[in-house]
């Protein structure tokens, strides 16, 4: 019997007598639709001590359970590791995203022209904060193809994220966290005083191509999941 379960900020799997800890906030999850989960702790390694594997014949016949020994079935294993993989939610929050946001194959085909929106704007006067968030990649039949070198940006007004584009090429599911956004060097002027931006007010956030490039094919799809919090200026 295996066990898998989250306690405090570690996601704790006992396995071959042995008992692994693995950082929440390193942490993520992937399925290669032959079977098989894999539980890894970043720049820990895909070895004994930095991966677990979850094979679904296992889920299938009870043998992964939680800290309470109730047994996972392949839903309710899928539920914890997305809940509880990729990063820390935003503070005081109840682990639950506030927006959960469906992305089609033809949006991400047209990211490059047309950014998408994750979050509307977020009011005169407020400004988001601690914002985290999870790209569930869904594989489809066929893998994107984007030809030249590209990344993708999470941006609020001037703050944004880097994401690397590799888990687009994959053909199985898999995710991509992204944690904060960080602030620009670009500058800007109110009132007659110049500062450096950061999280700009009123702003929404998007997801975006930052060559402007289109993806050539692909049918997968994303669901963005997104925690945040709204500060008021002044």
């Amino acid at each position: 019997m295996f066990k898998i379960y989250r306690s405090g900020n570690y996601i704790i799997a006992e396995k071959g007598g042995k008992v692994y800890e693995y950082a929440i906030s390193k942490t993520v999850y992937t399925f290669d639709n032959a079977g098989k989960y894999e539980v890894t702790e970043t720049g820990v390694g895909s070895d004994a001590a930095g991966t677990i594997p979850i094979l679904t014949a296992d889920v299938d016949a009870g043998n992964w359970e939680n800290d309470l020994a109730v047994a996972y079935t392949q839903a309710t294993l899928l539920t914890f590791l997305r809940e509880n993989t990729g990063f820390n939610t935003a503070s005081g929050g109840s682990g639950a995203p506030q927006l959960v946001v469906d992305i089609s194959a033809a949006q991400i085909l047209n990211w490059g022209t047309t950014p998408i929106e994750l979050a509307a704007l977020s009011g005169p006067q407020k400004y988001y904060k601690n914002v985290k968030i999870l790209l569930e990649y869904t594989f489809g039949t066929i893998k994107y193809l984007i030809e030249l070198p590209d990344f993708l940006v999470v941006q609020s007004g001037s703050a944004k994220a880097i994401i690397e584009d590799e888990f687009l090429k994959k053909v199985f599911n898999t995710i991509a966290p992204v944690e904060g956004l960080s602030k620009s060097n670009q500058l800007d002027t109110i009132g007659g005083v110049t500062f450096q931006q950061g999280n700009t007010y009123n702003k929404n956030i998007v997801l975006f191509s930052a060559t402007g490039q289109n993806p050539t094919q692909g049918d997968g799809t994303i669901r963005a999941k997104i925690w945040y919090e709204i500060e008021t200026f002044g």
